[in-house]
């Protein structure tokens, strides 16, 4: 090594400062660094193992209708259904009509460590003109009992939720024994989804007349349960019903945000959005958007709302709330991207195509925003340049079934890399697939939208669970009924085997 003297003089004294060359190496990404004691991926397909996802169950038609909700727990998960016919009778002469040969159990299924149950749930015994007949109702959606995994509730379109109890021996074996009603909770009108609370302390039942209901968790599952608040998200009279509800994060976790929505699609009505003091059980600040509401959703520090709204026109704008300080104006707002016409949504009856947003969903950083919508797109928008439009256009590819009816993408969910410094996202499509996005990566490169699952027919929902936890990397639920569960899978075909952390029981 070369090195460089100079002469130094400095207090009368004579310095000689001997100066070595830095060592050059060559640039490097960051991202290219490799941590200590493993090497990763850099492509999060294969930082999570997803090329190793394999099918291990197949259950087609399993329920009577198209899926409607999927949660887990470790080693179950609940599945919620329509029923054909399946909805709520208002007047005396539909409630008299025998229901029709297809409608049938099957709209409540629970899976146990591999054991599938079919409940008899959300039906009523009636008599009508050719005598007594079963009438089965759609289930709308399904939570576990956030402190003990072997409890359920489900709601549905005979204007009740129902508390379940899974059958599970004393060492948690699944048992043949089906589970079992232990109480219903009777509505005025049909419940539609269900919301806890961040520490899980307190309900949120949504219902089509335009209320929500609070109930103190456990209450519900260890005895009938006593109504806390009930809110209207919309001025009687209005006839709208419960829209997109979610309770806020953080020092907004007090608060529970609703939206109202017309009871028919094709309405155009003005919508309501409001944010309800949980703690004084009243109204706090009422958003100053007037469109119907299609989806909502916070930052996961609980400081920004984004509300999607469905206008004349076919206008869907997106705002920003700053909901940590109460402000009931948007700071920002933008409409989003024009709907794409898709072949498949053309019919003879010339009815317009469906123009919704479906789901909207924040990474955890709360950088970016995910829109689900209903021409089979994902878009993802950066939040720090939200006014240049999406960031990322992914697309599935249009059914080639014909007939019925197209939702486009109805669910999406964010996923991260071991380093929790790469993160993608899953969404299930028209095209029967669930696929994995990575922002990250170019539009071009092979792995973007890798299919990780495959359903019969058009992905009604899905879920992605946590293997290390004991649930399972992927079920799909399609429109068709079918289930399709997935695992991660060795070179034989065999389930890789994973420590399983007890559930958490009170």
């Amino acid at each position: 090594m070369v090195c460089v003297g100079q002469t130094v003089f400095q207090h009368n004294r004579i310095y000689q400062i001997t100066r070595y060359p830095k060592p050059f190496y060559p640039i490097r990404r960051k991202g290219d660094v490799p941590l200590s004691g493993c090497t990763r991926s850099r492509k999060l397909y294969y930082d999570l193992a997803y090329d190793k996802l394999g099918l291990i169950t197949e259950h087609p038609h399993l329920t009577s209708g198209a899926i409607t909700s999927i949660v887990q727990a470790p080693g179950k998960f609940i599945v919620g259904a329509t029923a054909s016919a399946g909805t709520v009778e208002y007047s005396e002469d539909d409630q008299d009509r025998s229901p029709p040969p297809d409608n049938r159990a099957g709209a409540l299924v629970v899976y146990n460590r591999g054991r599938v149950h079919s409940v008899q749930a959300h039906c009523h015994t009636r008599i009508t003109d050719r005598g007594p007949a079963i009438k089965y109702y759609s289930v709308n959606d399904v939570a576990f009992n956030p402190y003990n995994s072997s409890q359920f509730l489900s709601t549905g379109h005979d204007c009740s939720a129902k508390v379940w109890q899974i059958a599970e021996d004393e060492d948690e074996e699944p048992s043949a024994v089906e589970p079992s009603l232990l109480r219903t909770l009777p509505f005025r009108d049909v419940p539609e989804e269900l919301f806890y609370k961040s520490d899980n302390s307190i309900l949120a039942v949504s219902c089509t007349d335009g209320t929500v209901s609070l109930f103190n968790t456990e209450d519900i599952f260890e005895d009938f349960p006593v109504l806390l608040a009930k809110f209207r998200v919309a001025p009687n009279g209005t006839k709208q019903a419960t829209g997109a509800t979610t309770w806020g994060v953080g020092s907004t976790e007090d608060f529970l945000f609703t939206s109202s929505e017309p009871p028919a699609p094709d309405d155009t009505v003005t919508g309501y959005h409001r944010a309800w003091d949980t703690n004084r059980r009243s109204l706090a600040f009422e958003l100053d958007a007037n469109e119907a509401g299609d989806a909502v959703a916070i930052t996961p520090d609980g400081s920004t709302l984004a509300l999607t709204t469905a206008g004349a026109e076919n206008s869907h704008p997106i705002r920003l709330y700053d909901i940590r300080r109460r402000n009931p104006k948007a700071y920002e707002k933008e409409e989003l991207e024009s709907f794409y016409e898709r072949p498949s949504s053309s019919s003879d009856t010339r009815e317009p195509p469906d123009q919704t947003v479906h789901y909207t969903t924040f990474s955890s950083d709360g950088r970016l925003l995910a829109i689900a919508r209903s021409d089979n797109r994902l878009h993802v928008y950066d939040m720090r340049a939200l006014s240049r439009g999406p960031l990322c256009d992914f697309r599935h590819l249009d059914s080639d079934g014909s007939g019925g009816s197209s939702y486009g993408i109805i669910h999406a969910a964010w996923v991260e890399g071991g380093d929790r410094r790469r993160i993608g996202i899953a969404s299930g499509g028209d095209d029967g697939c669930v696929r994995l996005w990575e922002p990250a990566l170019s539009s071009s490169d092979e792995l973007q939208g890798s299919i990780l699952g495959r359903s019969d027919f058009d992905v009604a929902h899905f879920s992605v669970g946590d293997g290390w936890k004991g649930e399972m990397p992927l079920v799909i639920g399609d429109s068709g009924g079918g289930v399709h569960t997935y695992d991660l899978l060795d070179s034989g075909g065999r389930r890789i085997v994973r420590p399983r952390s007890p559930a958490r029981r009170i």
